[in-house]
């Protein structure tokens, strides 16, 4: 299962809760069809792979699913997410697997495979190209060699490998000579504890985090009324001025006079940049607000949340 082929909001048009839908649609179709094992490739956005991920697990709760992104040579996916970050998703997530496809070639995804192979407790997949393609689109990388570079993977933590974009069955062949039938490496992960966003990490157990709880409309006029108007630009604004901040915590005030699509709107909109707290109690809008999150955030009103399910 690859990306949806559309941009969710603030990039695009589309909804989270969308994508998440059309992700659902497959994997209850699969399911039926009797698949049990997945493979979600060449994402480049977490909040993507997060809506296929829990899809798919929704429809099939025994399922074998590894999670992929793309990485371009700068270690970062097309939406900045570096391997680390999405060791911390997928150690959240009901995922067997996570990895690399596509992207750079054996090499370039060399330094990808260590860094998941070291802060994941998951299995590590990958599935390089054959090289990079020329100005015709082709892939020069001849069999032997991708399986020389390819098998480097193995000896860094990668368990499942394969082939993507310029591999043919010759190549798959010769790696699997090269790699053999013999068990993954142990390599000693340690997970990182940490909020993440699509391109920030905040790691915990360290310094102290610098919260910024500007959006909090208690006593701020301004802000309280930009809320009630809707006015999502305002709030985004007020938050990204707090740039030195570790952590935004993010309050809507009266939750009632929240309109309708504004938690979306702020939550999507502050979706890169420094991971988020979530101070809402309406689960509902908790719901929403973790939907958008482009990694891992913090919930701030747990009792609040408790005492109004009760």
């Amino acid at each position: 299962i690859g990306p949806s082929g559309k941009l969710i909001y603030p990039v695009g048009d589309t909804v989270w809760q969308d994508v998440y839908q059309s992700f659902r649609t497959q994997a209850d179709a699969l399911v039926s069809a009797g698949i049990s094992v997945f493979f979600l490739e060449t994402f480049t956005d977490p909040r993507q792979l997060k809506a296929a991920v829990l899809a798919v697990r929704d429809a099939s709760p025994d399922g074998f699913i590894s999670a992929h992104l793309t990485f371009a040579d700068n270690g970062r996916s097309g939406a900045g997410t570096t391997p680390t970050a999405l060791a911390v998703l997928c150690e959240q997530l009901a995922v067997d697997a996570l990895g690399a496809n596509c992207s750079t070639g054996p090499e370039g995804l060399l330094p990808v495979v260590s860094q998941l192979s070291a802060s994941s407790t998951r299995f590590v997949t990958v599935e390089p190209n054959a090289g990079l393609p020329d100005s015709r689109g082709e892939y020069s990388m001849d069999p032997e060699t991708f399986a020389h570079a390819t098998e480097e993977m193995a000896w860094n933590g990668a368990s499942i490998i394969g082939g993507c974009c310029g591999t043919t069955p010759e190549h798959i062949s010769a790696l699997r000579k090269a790699v053999g039938n013999r068990h993954p490496e142990k390599i000693e992960a340690k997970p990182l504890r940490a909020f993440t966003s699509v391109d920030r990490i905040s790691p915990l157990g360290g310094a102290m985090l610098m919260v910024g709880e500007s959006v909090n409309p208690t006593g701020r006029k301004e802000l309280k009324k930009a809320i009630r108007a809707g006015d999502h630009g305002f709030v985004i604004h007020m938050a990204h001025e707090q740039e030195k901040a570790d952590l935004l915590d993010i309050n809507m005030g009266l939750e009632r006079l929240v309109p309708e699509g504004m938690v979306h709107r702020v939550f999507a909109g502050l979706c890169t940049g420094a991971p988020l707290s979530v101070d809402l109690s309406r689960p509902d809008m908790i719901e929403t607000a973790f939907q958008e999150n482009g990694g891992i955030g913090l919930l701030n009103s747990l009792m609040s949340s408790r005492k109004h399910i009760e």
